[in-house]
């Protein structure tokens, strides 16, 4: 007859260390069911972006930008002791920018008079590829700090844009070329 040799019971290896409460489990995936949305909403709103440009209606728009804040962006870049967050703009962005102060005169009304849902429209639909939609013309669109999103278009002359998360999701608030 072959004896068996009993293994010495360990108590405590079987059990985990500690446990996790139910509570917490709950909270720890609300969380990160909270973190998966918020990842996921700036994509949402570039789709939102390219149904509004594809309908044609510039009035589209209006939830999805925020006018006043590309206005605003342009005017710090403009200033050279503010900061902004549009990067190195093209010389056609240049050009285009001083036939429209010269267009509006001297009035200071010159951003509002040109950067309109209607030009920023144009742009977009501008850098849409033949026979394609915006999102094939999408080169990078990745959060470039957690409150600024940026999307770069293709389309010959790459087109910038800044999301920021508002309350009922993101808005475009820089536009650049």
């Amino acid at each position: 007859m072959i004896m068996q040799r009993r293994m010495p019971v360990l108590h405590g290896l079987h059990r985990p260390r500690w446990k996790v409460r139910p509570w917490l489990m709950h909270l720890l995936a609300v969380l990160a069911l909270l973190l998966l949305v918020y990842l996921a909403s700036p994509y949402v709103t570039l789709w939102r972006l390219e149904r509004a440009v594809a309908a044609g209606q510039p009035g589209a728009l209006d939830g999805l930008v925020d006018i006043a804040a590309v206005r605003d962006e342009v005017r710090r870049r403009l200033n050279k002791n503010s900061d902004s967050r549009i990067g190195e703009v093209s010389d056609s962005f240049i050009d285009w920018l001083q036939q429209a102060l010269r267009r509006a005169g001297a009035d200071g009304d010159a951003l509002r008079q040109t950067m309109t849902l209607n030009w920023l429209a144009g742009l977009l639909t501008a850098h849409i590829p033949p026979g394609g939609e915006l999102s094939d013309a999408i080169e990078h669109a990745f959060f470039d700090t957690p409150t600024d999103f940026e999307v770069r278009i293709d389309g010959g002359q790459p087109l910038h844009l800044h999301l920021e998360p508002r309350w009922l999701g993101w808005q475009v608030t820089a536009v650049y070329y």
